[in-house]
């Protein structure tokens, strides 16, 4: 008999929403996700809607931030302070890009502002973070991280530009929104709003449509449906579900 835990695994998609459609921009969300001895990490990032080009920030982000998060918790556990690292190492890895960009205040807000949102577990335990908004579930139970005040997120990369050049105090910095054991976690960025305000199960639904087969592609071929066939999805929408050995047959 075989005792070995099955590994955590997951599924993810992404969509331009409608309203990126018709402006002919790209969509600005990102998701990537890493493997690291025995952890498993899955991001989702959401880049500033007011940024020309933010979906630069929101992929670079989004890889490097799913391989320090792994790193760090393999060095610190599920903690607090593997967090708080992997924020520090992604902000001190942006930093010459910002700088490469010439002005660092109008290179940051044009390509580096993002949200995040992240889960990363070793088939147990598992724990969710991010800074900015988003919404997830764990084992169902829905959490939607608001933007704060303004509908302006506390993006972390804002810590890239120098205090002074801030038009607005901010404190941005990672936060553990749950840490413990589950069966399974959903991940998505705000556009999932508006499935949410059709029934606080959406993502739920969401989730199960993307274990249906083998394909790993299910779960984003459902979200183009909901955006361009019933044109439920106006802002890019991203969703990742992580599933631990107990959620699995």
């Amino acid at each position: 008999m075989n005792l070995t835990p099955m590994p955590a695994v997951w599924r993810g998609g992404s969509v331009t929403g409608l309203e990126h459609v018709r402006l002919g921009r790209n969509n600005q969300d990102a998701l990537a996700a890493c493997e690291l001895g025995g952890l498993l990490s899955v991001v989702v990032t959401d880049g500033c809607g007011s940024g020309a080009f933010s979906e630069v920030g929101a992929r670079l982000g989004a890889s490097y931030f799913a391989r320090e998060l792994c790193a760090q918790v393999a060095v610190y556990g599920f903690t607090d302070e593997a967090v708080a690292a992997a924020g520090e190492a992604l902000l001190a890895w942006l930093e010459p890009v910002a700088r490469g960009l010439g002005d660092v205040v109008a290179g940051v807000a044009e390509h580096l502002l993002f949200s995040i949102l992240a889960a990363v577990t070793d088939g147990d335990q598992v724990l969710v973070c991010g800074a900015g908004d988003g919404l997830f579930t764990v084992d169902g139970k829905l959490t939607v991280v608001e933007p704060g005040q303004g509908n302006a997120p506390a993006y972390l990369t804002y810590r890239l530009v120098p205090k002074e050049r801030l038009t607005a105090p901010v404190e941005p910095r990672l936060v553990t929104h749950f840490n413990g054991v589950a069966r399974e976690v959903v991940l998505a960025t705000d556009g999932a709003l508006a499935l949410v305000k059709e029934g606080s199960t959406a993502l739920s639904e969401l989730a199960l449509s993307a274990f249906v087969g083998t394909s790993p592609y299910l779960l984003r071929r459902r979200l183009t449906v909901l955006a361009e066939r019933e044109r439920r999805l106006l802002d890019d929408t991203t969703v990742a579900v992580v599933r631990l050995p107990g959620a699995m047959p």
